[in-house]
């Protein structure tokens, strides 16, 4: 595989997508490519552009490519943000607090299919069950990687980012409007019950996409910036695509990968 990597990673760079690596990851011909950083709309744009063209030179050797969630292997699509400016440092927690706070709601766009669901389980290295955040720590939704840089590690490839994108840094910016107590205290592990209270965790992320979609509509700060038609409006076009994934087959069946597989 590595000369069709090569290609993929020349035809990106080619476009002017910039890329830092790529390696295996722990699944059987399952492979990850670091993008480097841009601004929010650049990087949802780099990505369009990254999936597409990765697509494009997998059909021309005529190998099949799929960024689907789930199965075979449990695949992410992994977010890295950083804020700057003058004292980001003492607004980093506010930031973090305010996407924690709404973190339920933003799973609506970014865990958007049932097959989305299996990364939110304990020892997957993914997204984990809790709302929670930990310094390194790779079984939560948020990772932070230092001061000021976090990891979002929600997302998958089905998700809609340039919503999620939007929803992140609303939520971010009404943290440090608000001054957003951050209660979580920085996960080291993975804790027991007894443990997880000490550290303030007590959340679960949502389990299903009707969960989240329900949190989605019930949140009054995304219904204040989106506006209620537009979420209302996405809800019934992704709860549609769910009922007719539902008709394929049901999940886990090999019918219903193929048809995501071709789709993701």
């Amino acid at each position: 595989m590595l000369p069709v990597l090569c290609s993929i990673t020349d035809a990106l760079e080619s476009v002017g997508v910039p890329i830092e690596q790529f390696h295996c990851e722990g699944s059987e011909n399952a492979y990850e490519l670091v993008t480097g950083p841009l601004p929010p709309l650049e990087a949802v744009d780099s990505l369009t552009t990254s999936k597409e063209t990765a697509r494009r030179v997998c059909r021309h050797q005529k190998i099949d490519l799929t960024f689907n969630p789930s199965p075979p292997a449990i695949n992410g699509l992994h977010m890295n943000l950083s804020i700057t400016g003058p004292e980001t440092e003492i607004l980093e927690d506010y930031f973090l607090a305010g996407i924690l706070a709404h973190i339920k709601a933003l799973c609506a766009f970014a865990l958007v299919r049932p097959e989305s669901y299996d990364r939110t389980v304990a020892g997957q290295w993914c997204t984990g069950r809790y709302v929670a955040w930990g310094t390194e720590n790779r079984e939560l939704v948020v990772r932070k990687r230092r001061s000021c840089l976090w990891e979002l590690r929600v997302t998958d490839a089905a998700a809609q980012m340039y919503l999620f994108v939007a929803g992140v840094l609303i939520s971010g910016a009404a943290g440090i409007r608000n001054k957003t107590k951050l209660t979580l205290l920085d996960c080291p592990a993975l804790l027991s019950a007894d443990d997880r209270m000490q550290y303030g965790i007590e959340d679960e992320l949502p389990s299903s996409p009707s969960e989240a979609f329900r949190a989605l509509l019930k949140n009054r700060v995304m219904v204040e910036h989106f506006g209620e038609e537009l979420l209302t409006t996405y809800v019934a076009v992704q709860e549609a695509f769910n009922k007719q994934l539902e008709n394929v087959g049901p999940k886990g069946s090999d019918i219903r990968r193929d048809w995501l597989t071709a789709r993701i």
